[in-house]
């Protein structure tokens, strides 16, 4: 039962953060990606600069820039690509952080890893999001409802699980475009 839980607990996981990255809304949450207003569109569809993130830095509202819950958003492969790049002054825009347990900073914000976010550089891809992240709000009516289904395909011999969730988000906006 405890590999179980494991197993459910992070197919579950993974399901959600889908959904609440990318989701359209409708029947399933409406992502933070798909909330989210267009801040910039870099010049070349194939590659990104330092420019392009302050650029999408200073896009959103400062209220919202230098709130607590500011962050970057962005898959593990375009982290590596804006880890490796530098401002118009030839400044690294990245700071790693040595300390265990903290994150990277991009502008003195930190960057949070999302897998469900776009990996390549393409026209209309969206590589990274920047806000405050805590105007997502994501709501959740019940706890995680699981039953066990004993009697569902006992002539094969095999024991069923249903798991229910009832859950939604979407991204409080005042119409100042938080992210």
């Amino acid at each position: 039962e405890a590999e179980l839980a494991r197993m459910l607990g992070e197919r579950l996981g993974r399901i959600q953060n889908t959904k609440f990255t990318t989701g359209v809304g409708g029947i399933e949450p409406t992502g933070i990606i798909t909330a989210a207003s267009l801040g910039v569109t870099t010049a070349s569809a194939t590659a990104i600069t330092g420019d392009d993130f302050r650029y999408l830095y200073h896009s959103v509202d400062p209220a919202y820039r230098e709130a607590a819950g500011a962050a970057w958003m962005m898959h593990d492969a375009i982290v590596l690509q804006a880890s490796l790049l530098k401002d118009s002054n030839g400044q690294p825009i990245w700071a790693g952080h040595l300390s265990q347990g903290a994150p990277d900073r991009c502008y003195a914000r930190p960057v949070g890893i999302n897998q469900h976010m776009d990996s390549a550089l393409a026209a209309s891809n969206k590589v990274a999001a920047f806000g405050d992240m805590s105007r997502y709000k994501i709501r959740r009516v019940r706890k995680v409802f699981v039953k066990r289904l004993t009697e569902k395909y006992a002539e094969s011999n095999q024991t069923a699980f249903l798991l229910i969730v009832r859950q939604d988000g979407n991204l409080l906006n005042a119409g100042t475009c938080p992210i």
